[in-house]
């Protein structure tokens, strides 16, 4: 049963997407190590995601079709230069 859950699809009646098919997704990442959070770009040069994950220098890997991807001709990687945090967001709550 545990290794069915693990398998599973985590959106019900969703389905795969072909590559490409999102080019607007960002995953947002500490510089050189892991994916943290998913982001969209909203402009040519800017990403929208949720205050919560910006904690760190960050670089964003635009329009990558897996998060283990490694050839780095199949997706865009720009360094996060600027943010800004909306004026009522408290980390606490």
């Amino acid at each position: 049963m545990m290794g069915d859950a693990l398998t599973a699809p985590r959106i019900i009646g969703g389905a795969p997407a072909a590559e490409g098919r999102y080019p607007y997704m960002i995953s947002y990442r500490e510089v050189g190590r892991r994916h943290v959070c998913g982001a969209s770009l909203v402009a040519p040069d800017v990403a929208l995601l949720a205050a919560h994950c910006q904690r760190f220098e960050a670089e964003l890997h635009v329009n990558k079709y897996r998060l283990n991807e490694t050839d780095p001709t199949k997706y865009e990687r720009f360094l996060a230069q600027e943010y800004y945090m909306h004026p009522q967001y408290n980390y606490v709550s």
